[in-house]
């Protein structure tokens, strides 16, 4: 008798974990789901008035129009320059102002790093940019090559992505991504 309750036991806990896991198989799937990152749509920039050449000292004003096609709503947290030498080498001797669109105001990059990347991010000031899809946006921006910058080729990519969040249509975030639709501004720096 004692050997049938174990095994009547035993026989309960399986089924109840075998019903278990098929009760919270769905779940967990919709979780990783969820948790996929996706791919849904492009990301465009065009910047005008940008040279092919400037000389040691100059400024490059560019204004930057950007567009996202995908079916979420994109949220811009910061804006994102990109201006380095071909080869991979600490740079030095440029810097970047925004034209911030919430104070019409110059402002300095706030964060760069040695690689010359350069971000002005809009999040701490309390601001972002809820994108349309199908919507041309622009930014201005300045970049400036100082009298001691190395001189020879530059490669610039005024991308404006920087950090971004999406939205989907019940307004939630979800964690998608945008595809890059980019080109690359070479630029050469003289005497």
């Amino acid at each position: 008798m004692a050997i049938k309750r174990k095994r009547a036991a035993a026989l309960v806990g399986t089924l109840g974990l075998l019903c278990g896991l098929t009760l919270s198989t769905p779940a967990a799937q919709a979780r990783d789901r969820a948790a996929t990152v996706r791919t849904v749509g492009k990301f465009h920039y065009a910047p005008l008035g940008f040279p092919s050449a400037l000389k040691r000292g100059g400024t490059i004003h560019t204004r930057v129009w950007y567009m996202e096609r995908s079916p979420e709503r994109t949220l811009l947290e910061s804006f994102y320059v990109v201006a380095g030498k071909p080869v991979e080498q600490p740079q030095r001797g440029v810097s970047v102002r925004w034209l911030n669109p919430f104070t019409g105001q110059w402002q300095n990059s706030n964060r760069s790093d040695r690689w010359g990347d350069f971000w002005l991010d809009l999040a701490p000031q309390g601001r972002q940019i809820v994108m349309t899809p199908g919507r041309w946006y622009h930014v201005d921006v300045q970049i400036t090559f100082s009298n001691t910058a190395p001189t020879g080729l530059w490669t610039v990519l005024p991308e404006v992505l920087g950090n971004y969040q999406m939205i989907n249509a019940h307004g939630q975030l979800v964690p998608d991504i945008l595809d890059l639709a980019s080109g690359v501004n070479s630029l050469r720096l003289y005497r």
